[in-house]
């Protein structure tokens, strides 16, 4: 399955982890950004990761996410490799903590 994945300057490193972990589960992750921990806006990324998920060039999409609240947004927090699966095992996943 392709999954696109995309997050802010907070959540390069979990991107990065979340991306290895689908891989590692014979899934295809589309990294729409960013790449570095520069400063940059969580929208533009939700709306990266949106626009794979309507274009069709992906199944699934995750957006991790370091607020408690953001408006508009399918959240889905994975902290672990354990995270990962439950957001996987509870489709549709709102919001997983």
């Amino acid at each position: 399955m392709r999954v696109a994945i995309g997050a802010d300057h907070a959540g390069v490193e979990l991107k990065e982890a979340v991306k290895g972990f689908l891989a590692a589960e014979n899934h295809e992750p589309l990294d729409v950004g960013t790449s570095s921990k520069d400063p940059v806006d969580y929208s533009d990324y939700a709306v990266a990761v949106s626009g794979a998920l309507s274009e069709g060039r992906a199944e699934r999409g995750i957006i991790p996410c370091f607020t408690e609240y953001c408006p508009g947004h399918l959240r889905w927090q994975c902290e672990a490799r354990r995270g990962a699966r439950e957001c996987a095992d509870r489709a549709p996943a709102a919001r997983l903590r």
